[in-house]
């Protein structure tokens, strides 16, 4: 698992060491993925279907996109939920330009938030 979160961490951008970046959301978001990561593949149908992973209070994505991209199409759906429009459409954004076709964001009040499929 620390594997998938560094190789895909790599690949977003390359701050300077002192940068927020390195010292405090590079850290945490690879601690993130690698805790997700675990949780993932101990489902006893990991591999046989697509598992929903839904990200509330998600935001701009920045760790939903690394969900959906480390996991890929065949193993994950993300669903990213946030109250705010431009911080979902910003991780849409950023979603499409790296190719993501496994997650969706969705702008709305969790409180009122349906996960069932569909």
């Amino acid at each position: 698992t620390n594997g998938i979160a560094t190789s895909i961490l790599k690949s977003h951008g390359t701050s300077s060491e002192g940068s927020f970046w390195q010292r405090a959301k590079k850290p945490q978001l690879k601690f993130m993925v690698e805790q997700i990561s675990t949780v993932l593949r101990s489902h006893p149908e990991y591999g046989l279907r697509k598992l929903q992973v839904v990200d509330i209070g998600g935001g701009k994505g920045l760790l939903s996109n690394l969900l959906a991209e480390a996991f890929g199409d065949d193993i994950v759906e993300v669903k990213v939920v946030d109250i705010s429009r431009s911080a979902t459409k910003n991780g849409m954004v950023r979603a499409q330009r790296r190719g993501l076709q496994n997650i969706k964001y969705s702008a709305q009040d969790a409180t009122t938030l349906d996960v069932t499929d569909g």
